[in-house]
């Protein structure tokens, strides 16, 4: 073999070593947000809105394509116009609340929690049961890309959007404190792409009192 040879073949390995650690390092799953950084957001109002407090009382924002998902709730309902529905709905999910998206792992087209998404639902349940959030309720909200059809996402959202609060309900997180609400793919993180996986989320948000 050939110096020349023997070069390229070190380049190609070298190559496709770099190949597999790259795709070894996309598959990993996301990190875990600890339990003090979701309590640091959900005592946090964002800073990009700026409304005084009288507007902020008086509005409600409306809410794109977002509806509950608790089975009880949409039986009472199903006799009920949109319209009554879309108003004690806009007041639960305000745009100016405290939030924080989180990556929580399912399987593939399912609600079925991965072990890696129960870590981060664990994480959830502690920061619940803080001091400075014991007594909040909050909106449990899912989300997905574009891919699959408009029924069959606004069907999944709400089904991980119900197994977050049920799976907080084994951690001590009451059932009563949660509101579950699924938005399908109609509120995208990264419009750009309809497809990445960022778009895949759990989003908490505050209830204000």
């Amino acid at each position: 073999m050939s110096a020349s040879s023997g070069s390229m073949l070190r380049r190609l390995a070298s190559l496709a070593a770099a190949a597999l650690w790259n795709a070894a390092a996309s598959a990993q799953p996301p990190p875990v947000v600890p339990s003090d950084q979701i309590i640091e957001r959900l005592t946090t109002a964002p800073a990009a809105v700026a409304q005084t407090r009288s507007l902020r009382k008086s509005q409600s924002p409306p809410v794109a394509g977002g509806h509950r998902c608790d089975p009880e709730i949409a039986a009472a309902q199903s006799g009920e116009s949109s319209r009554s529905i879309a108003a004690p709905t806009r007041n639960l999910y305000r745009v100016e609340a405290a939030t924080i998206d989180l990556d929580v792992q399912f399987d593939l087209g399912s609600s079925t929690l991965l072990p890696e998404g129960r870590r981060q639902l664990d994480q959830l349940a502690a920061a619940l049961g803080d001091a400075r959030l014991a007594a909040g309720r909050f909106v449990v909200a899912g989300h997905t890309d574009a891919r699959g059809s408009t029924e069959l996402n606004d069907t999944l959202s709400c089904q991980r959007a119900l197994a977050v609060r049920d799976y907080l309900g084994t951690r001590a997180v009451a059932a009563a404190r949660l509101v579950p609400m699924g938005f399908g793919s109609s509120r995208l993180k990264d419009e750009a792409d309809p497809l990445a996986d960022r778009n895949r989320r759990v989003e908490v948000r505050k209830i204000d009192n």
